[in-house]
């Protein structure tokens, strides 16, 4: 799949979403129920699988002109619980088979529970009807644009009582009548359809409060295998008995699936090799195919245990954030929890211009496996950094905080691995480093340096600084030969906070200096309450 860097593209599994009413878990486009743009267009790659989102808005909504762009929205074994959803991707003020915005849409084995509306614009994308298939929907709302093809299968319905569909809302002044259940389009389909006389008997497992018993209409109502739609090791039984094991010919049950566990609450891992029976089959099909490991056996490959396979390579096992590799790489179990990428400031008495953090890890171990860094304030490196030997044998991570702006930052170590490759020639950097646990560091400094700003040569210098904690400051520079002998002193201030001043290359008595190198001290006192200095 080719993916315009311009769209965004978001990849989302057991993830937990959370908005309060009226709020957006995802907005793009033109919201025509609220009135508001958040993009031009709502094109955009989002994968949603064994994710569970609570109340707020999703709103996929109009392009406000034809963009000739291209995504793709895949949800798979959701639980939207009361989420109002609009899905829209059409030209504002047109409601044609155009294409202004080429979006797929797939949903397959969701609960769609409740929430304000379900308003749906299906487009004829280039990859297909939009499509909904093995999907339970309890008392959902929908205002449906029948005009337009929409592929249906085996869905589920506890609809809406004709009373409740009769409350009028202005809604339906924009998109016409509401209707308790997803229509059959132009394009035919919706003859397994599945309309419930009782509201589904939901009962609470060790992941969810959604699962089902078997004597459900769902039981075994769906339009696949459970092998085939990678639902093998789930299950929606709090007895835990895998979709793959149920009587042969069963088709997958309709509605949410839930992983299968064990008596503990925990992943189910019929070999006790430490990796849950879903992760070995990765494909969810009960068979084991390449670049898997069998479930039924701790050492799928003879004298290699499971844990150890270079499958997982690019796996993280025990959730540290570290994959194999980088464990591998460390001599770490792939099951060990701790991580040892973490950060410890050490006092050298340089602060608060030079920063010292100790990272445990061996100084040797690192020369030989890659390179050390730190990153701040979002996972950017530090702009002036090194790595050295402690005393200890471990390795410091040095900052020069003087090049980047003063207060609070978001600091975290970062490993990178030398010469990997990775399915091909190119490097997956996700499965290449790894990182520690985020911390935090106040810097005191009142000065930001920016070498960008700075230049010195046969010409000249600017000497630049800024100060961005008051705008007005007195300063003077001095400075010094590189063994501290005084060459000049320049005097100044600013209004603006910032510092820049011309250097002609002369000294104090007008001789010419031709250093190839010379030190600036800056001296810089702040003009208002919260005064202070700074010498650089």
């Amino acid at each position: 799949m080719n993916i315009s860097p311009a769209v965004p593209n978001l990849d989302f599994r057991f993830c937990h979403f959370y908005a309060a009413s009226g709020r957006y878990h995802l907005f793009a486009g033109y919201d025509v129920a609220c009135g508001y743009v958040a993009s031009p267009d709502s094109a955009v790659y989002l994968n949603l699988e064994d994710c569970n989102l609570k109340g707020g808005r999703i709103t996929l909504g109009k392009a406000l002109y034809s963009m000739n762009v291209a995504g793709a929205v895949t949800w798979v074994n959701n639980l939207f619980d009361n989420v109002t959803i609009d899905l829209d991707p059409g030209l504002l003020d047109y409601d044609d088979s155009t294409l202004y915005v080429d979006l797929s849409f797939q949903a397959n084995n969701n609960l769609f529970r409740g929430g304000g509306w379900f308003h749906l614009e299906p487009i004829p994308a280039s990859a297909g009807n939009w499509g909904f298939k093995d999907n339970l929907f309890d008392r959902v709302n929908f205002y449906q644009d029948t005009d337009q093809p929409l592929a249906l299968d085996n869905n589920a319905y506890w609809p809406l009582a004709a009373s409740d569909l009769a409350v009028i809302s202005w809604e339906q002044f924009w998109w016409g009548g509401n209707s308790a259940q997803l229509t059959p389009t132009i394009t035919g389909g919706g003859a397994q359809e599945v309309t419930l006389t009782a509201a589904p008997p939901y009962q609470a497992g060790p992941f969810g409060n959604f699962y089902l018993p078997n004597t459900t209409p769902l039981y075994g109502a769906g339009s696949d295998t459970p092998a085939n739609l990678g639902l093998y090791h789930y299950t929606t039984r709090i007895d835990q008995m895998k979709e793959g094991d149920e009587p042969s010919g069963h088709m997958v049950n309709i509605g949410v699936h839930y992983v299968a566990a064990n008596n503990y609450g925990q992943p189910l891992d019929s070999d006790g090799d430490g990796i849950p029976d879903y992760v070995e089959d990765a494909n969810g099909n009960g068979v084991v195919d390449a670049n898997e490991t069998d479930w039924t056996t701790p050492t799928t490959v003879s004298g290699v245990l499971d844990s150890t396979n270079s499958v997982y390579d690019d796996f993280d096992l025990s959730g540290d954030g570290l994959v194999g590799r980088i464990k591998k790489a460390l001599g770490m179990n792939p099951f060990d929890t701790s991580n040892p990428l973490t950060l410890t400031q050490v006092i050298t008495g340089q602060e608060p211009d030079i920063v010292t953090f100790e990272v445990p890890v061996s100084y040797n171990l690192l020369m030989n496996i890659g390179s050390l860094h730190l990153l701040v304030d979002g996972g950017q490196a530090a702009s002036f950094q090194e790595c050295d030997r402690a005393a200890d044998g471990n390795c410091l991570l040095l900052w020069n905080t003087t090049f980047d702006s003063p207060g609070q930052h978001y600091v975290q170590a970062q490993l990178i691995l030398n010469g990997q490759i990775h399915q091909g020639s190119t490097p997956d950097p996700t499965i290449l480093t790894g990182v520690g646990k985020l911390g935090t560091y106040y810097s005191t400094n009142i000065c930001q340096f920016d070498p960008f700003y700075s230049s010195f040569d046969s010409g000249g210098a600017i000497l630049y600084a800024k100060t961005p904690a008051c705008p007005d400051a007195d300063y003077t520079i001095e400075l010094q030969t590189e063994s501290g002998a005084h060459i000049k002193t320049l005097t100044n201030s600013t209004s603006t906070g910032v510092i820049q001043t011309n250097w002609d290359l002369t000294d104090d008595n007008g001789n010419t200096v031709t250093n190839d190198t010379v030190k600036a001290i800056f001296h810089v006192t702040l003009l208002d309450p919260s005064d202070g200095s700074l010498e650089f």
